[in-house]
């Protein structure tokens, strides 16, 4: 199956495992996850956890102001976690590929911000 735009409506329920930031990859054993529930997001961007809104019926996607813990952690983490905090605050729609259980965030040219696996719930 190919990839489709999905809403985060159709994601509640579910939470993701960031793959790769912007072709970049992300370090072993780094955990930066998202989980949908109704219009609220959450997860961990690799060092600290974060929660917020999200302002989307349909497309565009907005991720609405996040609010993390601020905890520091090695710096390779720290790079991590910031590109997945912008990635974040650049998308705006969604592509999942549910044969592969991949989700794909999008910037507004259609640019892959981000790859991520469907996993249990934290």
């Amino acid at each position: 199956m190919p990839r489709n735009a999905t809403t985060p409506n159709e994601l509640s329920g579910t939470t993701w495992l960031v793959e790769d930031l912007g072709g970049q990859g992300v370090v072993d054993r780094v955990r930066s996850t998202l989980a949908f529930d109704g219009e609220r997001v959450s997860g961990r961007g690799g060092c600290n956890q974060f929660h917020g809104g999200l302002a989307a019926s349909d497309t565009p996607l907005l991720f609405g102001p996040m609010a993390s813990t601020r905890m520091a952690c090695p710096e390779a983490v720290m790079d991590q976690e910031n590109r997945y905090f912008m990635a974040l605050g650049k998308a705006t729609a969604i592509e999942r590929d549910a044969d592969r259980g991949l989700l794909y965030l999008l910037d507004a040219s259609g640019e892959e911000l981000a790859r991520l696996s469907l996993t249990d719930p934290e």
